[in-house]
C-alpha cells in the first residue's frame, strides 16, 4: 500500500496540533453544563389585560410587542373555514392575542388568567356574570355573549362555561 506525501502530512499537522491541546498549563476546555431550571419566583409574572380588553384589538404588532413583550408560543390556530386560519401569541397566565393580517381580532382569558374581565373572574358562577353584565345578546347551554359599546367597530364578549363557572372569556371583532 503506498501512502501519499500530504496525506501523512495532515496526519503529522493534526498530531502536533492535538499535543498542543494536551499540553500542560493548558485546561481542557469545559463542557458546558445544561442550564438550571428557572425557579418560581423568578419566572415571568402572568401578562394582565386591563379589565375591559377591548382597547386591545387597537393595537399593532409593534405596540404589543412593546406593552407585552415576546408571546410565551406562537401557534397556528386553524378554523372550520380556510379564511379562518390566525396566528395566536400565547402569553404568561392563560392570555392569547388572535391576529388577522397585522392586526389583532380576539382576545382570550384562560385557565390560569388571575385578573377579571369586565368584573367576571375565571371561576365564577354564570349568575354572577349575568348580575354584572345583564342580560346577553345570545345565551346557549354553555355559552353567555353580550355585544360591547364603544368602540368604532363590533365588539362582543364570549363566556364559555362548563359545570356552572366561567371557563374562558373571549373579547371578539365581530366584523371579522
Amino acid at each position: 500500500m503506498k501512502i501519499r506525501t500530504p496525506v501523512v502530512f495532515l496526519l503529522l499537522l493534526w498530531l502536533a496540533f492535538s499535543a498542543l491541546a494536551q499540553a500542560p498549563g493548558v485546561p481542557p476546555a469545559p463542557i458546558p453544563a445544561a442550564p438550571a431550571p428557572i425557579p418560581p419566583n423568578l419566572r415571568p409574572a402572568a401578562v394582565l389585560a386591563p379589565d375591559d380588553p377591548s382597547p386591545l384589538l387597537d393595537l399593532t404588532l409593534e405596540e404589543t410587542w412593546s406593552r407585552f413583550g415576546p408571546p410565551r408560543r406562537i401557534l397556528p390556530v386553524r378554523g372550520d373555514e380556510p379564511w379562518q386560519d390566525d396566528v395566536a401569541f400565547e402569553y404568561q397566565g392563560g392570555l392569547a392575542i388572535y391576529w388577522y393580517r397585522d392586526r389583532p381580532w380576539q382576545v382570550r382569558l384562560s385557565a390560569g388568567y388571575p385578573g377579571s374581565c369586565f368584573g367576571v373572574f375565571l371561576g365564577d358562577t354564570a349568575d354572577k356574570a349575568l348580575s354584572l353584565l345583564g342580560t346577553p345578546d345570545r345565551r346557549e347551554a354553555e355559552i353567555l355573549e353580550w355585544r360591547l359599546p364603544y368602540r368604532a367597530y363590533p365588539v362582543r364578549l364570549r363566556l364559555l362555561s362548563r359545570d356552572g363557572s366561567i371557563q374562558e372569556a373571549y373579547v371578539y371583532r365581530s366584523d371579522f
